[in-house]
């Protein structure tokens, strides 16, 4: 009877083991894993997955003790190769040893399946016919559980079932490496005719890339399509250091990884790369990293990557490049990818030529052109707004950097306000970035000297962990005494290389810069003088007749919408009484200011006269202006006016319009004054928008 129950239960036991094999294995990352050689974080990843499944399913049925932490020993050790059934098995040990279920003193019969499962993939083994493969590791995994009641069933027993498991994930392997090697069949044909057929498509890509990075960043895409292959990328010489190549161009890795191959990969020229000898035409496969355990390529081993494939680029004799491509596989290139790849080598030499003649030729313009066109900005035009964006693209173009910016000190509060920029990247840094430039222009200006180095501080460098910073400079603007602000400019990942001609040349041309600027801030004080309103600084009167005269123009020529809105403060004579004028300047400077904020770019916000402001609304129509009257209405509802000890709050009633064909100016400006009125004699505080017969 008790052999019955022995033999009903290990019917159970095989039925839940292999459901629960087969569901594993077919888990996409674990089934990946079975031929490819995974990452070791993924690996962890997924052991810690089996461990909760087992110790949740080993809960659930304590009761029948059918042993899953064996099962857990067994996938780990098998799927991943040694020691993940050594370390299952150590674990899975004191799990039993605390549930009490270990057949062993301290679960030692766990750790021996560890170390038995593990002998599954040594050398001595793999010559072994498959079949008996599986029943020698059978027979000796199931010799380890031999001390129990009824032991010859036993051996029997568990023989059949640790068989079983084994045939199953070896039949699911072998059915995986198929249709994997009919992919690569199937590859290996589109890449034969890609080589053949790709030198057109690859000249006409690289034509139009004139920049060293963009021909880089070309090639590699070119040569991933060509390869059909995810990561690849490219060394050339270090901008830093002339005895490295550096890690130029990268492409197929996610965020995280293509920060820490950018800050790793270096490499010392020599006469040999990864631990091969590169002369031209050479192209090097390599078939397994692991084996190869060469110091170069350890980052790569380390996430997964299994398999090399090496192209020099020679440029006139000399090494100018090294293209390389990895996968997670094992010798997962061959002579196929060699003939894909080899069209690719052959005609990046005269693009990267191409490419380094043109950023030589574009540096020179730059330094012949740039003294006249700051002349030309300040001759041809006293717009301070287009000053400060020309200044900008000036200082980026004669400079050759990454990054430029000017700061303007605010005559309000004497600090410093980064007016312009160009190349400031946009992410989480961009603050401190933009930061560490006010302080430095703050610190120059006060010693009246300047910032050129090649060699930023490391102190500096290590402030930032996605940017690079490597040559630097600020220059204070100054005319005469008047001190107005700094240019700056930055390029990353490797050094501008500053001369003593540059210096010269940059202190120039900041003084022309500086010039050029003082006369536009000189002629806009004068330009708002006549077209501001004193008080409030708004547009006055006059403009506002001029800018909506030409906005009607354009509404007709274009056949575009056009609104004006007409605004007067409720009952401002009754407060100017009660609280005085100094109060109410203060309203209508709060209002001001609060209209200024909320208009849009192409809104035009004028003081009208005495309490009445009004808003031209270019490409406007009824029913937007209605909801931006409704929406000021509450804004200026819960504005608060702060005076001395008082907190005041006003409401404001608007008039709206549209421009119709055929109304005059004169015209328009009456609709919105009659909705204004009308406002007023619905309760104030409100929007009307008026209706034409």
């Amino acid at each position: 009877m008790g052999e019955i129950n022995l033999f009903v239960q290990a019917i159970l036991q095989l039925s839940i083991f292999i459901s629960i094999t087969y569901i594993v294995i077919n888990l996409r990352p674990l089934s990946k894993g079975m031929i490819t050689n995974i990452s070791t974080k993924d690996k962890l990843f997924f052991n810690l997955i089996i461990i909760v499944i087992i110790v949740v399913g080993t809960y659930l049925f304590k009761g029948y003790n059918i042993g899953l932490h064996y099962l857990a020993i067994l996938l780990m050790g098998r799927i991943f190769g040694s020691p993940y059934g050594l370390i299952n098995g150590v674990i899975m040990a004191i799990l039993s040893y605390y549930l009490k279920a270990n057949l062993y003193p301290l679960g030692l019969e766990s750790v021996l399946l560890g170390i038995v499962i593990d002998k599954y993939h040594i050398i001595g083994l793999d010559n072994i016919e498959s079949k008996l493969k599986r029943l020698v590791i059978s027979l000796l995994l199931a010799t380890v559980l031999i001390f129990q009641d009824n032991f010859i069933l036993s051996l029997f027993l568990n023989t059949i079932l640790f068989w079983s498991i084994l045939s199953v994930i070896d039949v699911h392997q072998r059915r995986i490496k198929f249709i994997c090697n009919k992919e690569r069949e199937l590859n290996d044909i589109n890449l034969t005719c890609n080589s053949l057929s790709g030198l057109h498509d690859i000249n006409k890509k690289l034509s139009s890339k004139f920049t060293l990075e963009d021909t880089y960043e070309a090639l590699i895409e070119i040569a991933c399509q060509k390869l059909n292959v995810k990561v690849g990328g490219l060394l050339a010489q270090s901008e830093e250091e002339d005895s490295y190549l550096d890690l130029k161009s990268l492409k197929g890795l996610d965020k995280d990884l293509y920060r820490e191959y950018w800050k790793r990969v270096k490499i010392k020229k020599g006469e040999e790369y990864f631990g091969y000898h590169l002369t031209e035409g050479d192209i090097v496969i390599i078939n397994s990293l692991v084996k190869d355990n060469h110091s170069d390529t350890k980052l790569f081993v380390e996430d997964g990557f299994n398999s090399m494939l090496l192209a020099p680029i020679f440029v006139e004799g000399e090494l100018a490049a090294i293209i390389f491509f990895l996968d997670q596989q094992e010798s997962f290139f061959n002579n196929f990818h060699k003939v894909a790849i080899r069209t690719v080598v052959e005609q990046s030499p005269l693009a990267i030529e191409k490419a380094e003649f043109f950023e030589k030729m574009e540096r020179n313009m730059a330094g012949l052109s740039t003294l006249q066109r700051t002349s030309n900005t300040i001759n041809s035009t006293l717009n301070l707004d287009k000053v400060i964006d020309l200044t900008v693209d000036v200082v980026l173009g004669t400079m050759g950097v990454s990054m430029a910016g000017l700061f303007l000190l605010d005559k309000h509060d004497e600090k410093l306000k980064l007016v312009s920029s160009i190349g400031v990247p946009t992410n989480k840094e961009t603050k401190k970035l933009i930061k560490l430039a006010e302080k430095t222009a703050s610190s120059l200006i006060e010693s009246n000297s300047v910032l050129i180095t090649d060699k930023v501080s490391e102190d500096i460098k290590n402030q930032f962990e996605t940017l690079n910073l490597i040559s630097a400079v600020c220059i204070p603007l100054k005319v005469r005494d008047n001190m107005l602000g700094a240019i700056t400019a930055a390029q990353l990942d490797f050094p501008r290389n500053f001369k003593e001609a540059d210096k010269s040349f940059l202190t120039t041309l900041a003084n022309q810069i500086a010039i050029a600027i003082e006369n536009a801030t000189m002629y806009k004080q004068m330009e708002d003088l006549a077209t501001r309103d004193g008080l409030t600084k708004l547009y006055n009167h006059s403009y506002f007749q001029d800018a909506l005269r030409e906005e009607i123009a354009e509404a007709k020529g274009s056949n575009s919408d056009l609104s004006l809105m007409m605004m007067d403060i409720d009952n401002f004579k009754e407060f100017n009484d009660t609280y005085g004028h100094q109060v109410g300047d203060r309203v209508l400077k709060c209002l001001a200011r609060l209209l200024e904020e909320e208009a849009r770019e192409l809104d035009i916000v004028a003081r009208y006269g005495g309490e009445e402001f009004a808003i031209i609304l270019p490409k406007t129509g009824g029913a937007s202006v209605l909801a931006i009257g409704e929406r000021l209405n509450d804004l200026v509802r819960n504005m608060i006016v702060e005076y001395d000890n008082l907190r005041l709050k006003v409401t404001i009633s608007i008039g709206a319009a549209c421009y119709q064909a055929g109304l005059s100016q004169k015209e328009l400006i009456s609709a919105a004054d009659t909705a204004l009125y009308q406002a007023k004699r619905r309760g104030k505080d409100q929007t009307c928008l008026a209706e034409y017969e």
